[in-house]
Formats: C-alpha cells, structure tokens, sequence
C-alpha cells in the first residue's frame, strides 16, 4: 500500500513539474511567460481560439512598407513588333516529313506579321520618364506602358536607347506619376536582403525576395559595358527591365538578364547598377544618345601568370596591347605594355573597370592614370574626347587558303602549338594590317619574332618551368597569351 502511495505521489510530481517547463517555453511569440489565457471556456472546459487584436502586431520582418512603395512606379511594357516568317527556302521546311504534318497551312502564313512582346519598366521621374532594357523596345513600332495600380495605358514614346548597357529611356505625357527612390548602388553589398518587380510571363506584377549574390560582376559577354548586381530573386520572361530594389523600396538596379539552359530561373539574375543608369539615364534624356568619354587603346587584363611571365609588381590592372594613331591616349603619350592601375586615384581591377570609368567621364575632362613602365610608377593626364561608335564597320574580302600552312614540330612550352611565318596570304586571312609582322604568334616574353625559325630557337632557350608570354594576333586585335609547362 504504501508503495501505491509513494508511486501516485511520485507521479503528481512528474506531471507538476512537466507543467511548469511547458508553460516556460511555450510562449515562443514574445508573450508574457505568465500570461493566462482568458478565452471564454465551453462547457467542455476547453478554450476557444483567439483572434488578436491586431493581426499584424509582433512580426518579426515584413518589407511590405518599402515594397508598396516601389510598387506602384513598376509599369508592364507591351511593344509590337514586325515578326519575320521562317525562311520559306530551309530545307528542313521543305521536307515531305515537315509538310505531312502542316500541309498548305505553312505556305498560307504572311511573310511578315507583327506579334507583341512583353517586358518591364521603372518610372524615374513625376513627368512620366521610364527607364526599361534596350533588348525590350529594340525594333519596336509601337510601345505601350500599363500602370499596375490604375490599369491604365499609356503610349510611350522612345527617347534614346543603348545597346552597349542594354538601357533605353521612354516618356510618357501626363504628370504626377508614382517615381521610383533612387538609392547608391554602391552601397550595395553582397548578402543584403533584395526584391525584383515585375510582370513575369504576363502573370501580373510579382514581387520576389533574395539576396545581392555578387557585385560588380563582368566578362558576362551579356553588355558591352558590364558591372552587374547578381542575385537569386527569381527573375523570369517578362521581367526584363523591371526594378531590383532594397528593403527601404529604394532602387538599386534594372533587371536585365537571367543565366538559364532552359529560360526558366535557377537563381542567377543580374541588374544593372542603378548609379550606371542614371548616368545613362541622363545622358539619353539631355542629347538622345549616349556621350561617353574615349582614350583610345586596346586593354587586356593583367592576370598572374601574366604579370609572372613578363616580372610585374601587380597583378591586376588592365595592359595597354595598342595605342590608336592620333587618339586622346597616344597625345599623352601612353604606349604599349603600360599597365594602367589606377584612374584619378581609385584602383581599377582589370580592363572593363578601366572601360566602364572612361565612358562615365565627360569628354573634354582631363583624368589622371597611374600606369607602370619601366620597372616605376608614373603619372599621366589624359584628355578624354568623344566615344564614337560605328556599327557599320567596312569588311575585308577574305580569300581562302589555297594551302594548309607549314607546320612546325615545337619543343618546350611551344609543343603542339602550330606556327607559321605571316605573308600576303595569312595575312588576308587573319585581316593583320601590314605593320603586323612575325609569325601568328608575333612576341615571345617581349622579344619581337620575324618567322617561325625565330620562335623555334627562342623557344629552346626558355627554362622549362617558365611562363612563356605570346603576343598575339587574333580576330583583328593584338592580345597576350600565357603558357604554362
């Protein structure tokens, strides 16, 4: 009896005790410990559910403030477009197979017909300026702007565009219209917390969280000029040139492409930085293209088997492979092999950090490079003139080769590698100008080659552990390429 006893006691204990903890840790969201719940009881004597009196109060995070902010200046970009039929005369049109299935249909379809193309845009001003991607209005005939909050239409007219950032402004007549926060894209850091708007695939204006996965990212080969904030905010069709903002609905970037094999999003966007599109911005707005600033040379990056190879201090920075007779660069005296580290003072990391501060900079400014030559650090001032870009560039008529060119069996670091001397004939074909002399490959580390019996012989006086550093002719420009044993 008195071991029931003991055990009844011993279990009124266990369930006081149980109690007590449970009521310790249960109030998880940020209630009083000790509150009691003074829902009315049923004749059951259990509790009603309680509804609070603010459903809001005690979130821990919501951006809902800075994203109804943004939202509004978010528009959907609808363009019409003239749409080519396929070219009647492929012979995979022409099959019997092809035409089994299509029959007289395909051969009823108009040569040409226009179709509509959906994308994004971000107002940037109260009188109506949007800012949108090239690619999205590029051979337009007819823009039209929906406003997200109203639903209303709007004819947009194309005020300047630009294919080297993929950027183009439109303006829209009226006033008062919801504008975007700008914010300083270069405060932008990798980790924080970023939104995309847009209309993807048409479905309606969508809001998507991420974060900024890279900054400054380039060599995409997706814009000439390329300084991209990357991002996992799921970007699709239908989103381009739409806004990437921060958690204070302030924009820090134009969304602009996505890297995907199948169209679809797997978490790598990229948005051009907001403080490049105002720039480009302005510019389009105040002379309906863009003024950029022009040097004048052929950069390459300075890698480190590069500057190992060729015994440089540093291992970024962008080297002068050319200079353009009577440019800005060669009037002050820039030459060949100059390795420029720095412009007014900032480091620049490689050639497109290089490319990207000279065409944000006026023309007619002076910028001073800090460049290493000759074993010293030197300063140079530049006077920058106008970029001009010629899309119509003349084309050389290029025989074929009426023979394999001579090869040669190479030892050491140049084994495997087939050369021959440059004459009329490779000349044409590889469009070298005639101050272009050597073999295809034109310099071993800095030594000038004549014919491929010079580059034989240089090439057995290397060490086999070191770098070989080849100048290079190739699709029309001068380029250093490094081996390594």
């Amino acid at each position: 009896m008195n071991l029931i006893l003991i055990n009844r006691l011993l279990w009124v204990g266990f369930i006081l005790f149980f109690q007590g903890h449970a009521f310790a840790i249960w109030p998880f969201d940020g209630a009083d410990p000790k509150a009691t719940n003074s829902a009315p009881a049923t004749q059951s004597g259990t509790s009603l559910p309680q509804t609070a009196p603010n459903p809001r109060a005690g979130m821990a995070a919501s951006f809902s403030t800075g994203i109804k902010q943004a939202m509004p200046s978010v528009v959907s970009i609808y363009t019409t477009e003239i749409i080519k039929s396929p070219n009647r005369n492929n012979p995979i049109l022409n099959d019997p197979f092809f035409k089994q299935f299509f029959g007289e249909q395909f051969n009823k379809m108009p040569q040409e017909y226009k179709g509509e193309v959906l994308g994004s845009g971000v107002i940037i001003s109260k009188d109506g300026y949007i800012v949108t991607n090239h690619h999205v209005v590029q051979g337009a005939t007819k823009i039209r702007v929906r406003l997200w909050e109203n639903r209303k239409d709007f004819t947009a007219k194309l005020i300047g565009s630009d294919e080297l950032t993929d950027l183009a402004v439109l303006k829209i007549e009226g006033a008062n219209f919801p504008s975007i926060l700008l914010a300083d894209s270069e405060a932008v850091q990798v980790g924080d917390i970023v939104f995309a708007i847009g209309n993807p695939l048409n479905v309606g204006q969508t809001v998507t969280m991420g974060i900024a996965s890279a900054v400054g990212r380039s060599g995409l080969q997706l814009a000439h000029y390329e300084n991209f904030i990357q991002t996992d905010a799921s970007i699709n069709q239908g989103n381009s040139g739409g806004a990437l903002i921060d958690s204070r609905g302030q924009l820090i970037g134009i969304n602009t492409a996505i890297y995907s094999q199948t169209g679809g999003n797997i978490g790598i966007g990229f948005a051009v930085p907001v403080n490049l599109v105002r720039s480009i911005m302005e510019s389009l707005i105040k002379h309906g293209r863009v003024v950029r600033g022009y040097v004048g040379v052929e950069l390459e990056d300075v890698t480190l088997d590069l500057a190992t190879g060729l015994g440089l201090p540093v291992d970024m920075g962008a080297i002068v492979m050319s200079v353009g007779a009577g440019s800005p660069g060669a009037k002050a005296g820039l030459l060949r092999d100059d390795v420029i580290t720095e412009i007014d003072g900032v480091k620049v990391v490689d050639r497109r950090a290089v490319q990207l501060k000279i065409s944000q900079t006026a023309p007619g400014k002076t910028v001073t490079l800090r460049v290493f030559r000759g074993g010293k650090d030197q300063l140079i001032k530049v006077q920058l003139e106008e970029l001009v870009v010629n899309s119509k560039q003349p084309t050389v008529p290029v025989a074929p080769l009426a023979a394999t060119p001579p090869k040669s069996n190479l030892p050491d670091l140049l084994d495997g590698i087939e050369i021959a001397s440059v004459d009329a004939r490779i000349r044409q074909v590889i469009r070298a100008p005639a101050n272009v002399k050597g073999v295809v490959v034109m310099e071993i580390n800095r030594t000038p080659i004549t014919d491929a019996d010079q580059a034989i012989a240089l090439s057995e006086k290397l060490e086999q552990s070191k770098i070989m550093v080849l100048l290079v002719w190739t699709k029309g420009h001068t380029r250093y390429v490094t081996l390594r044993e």
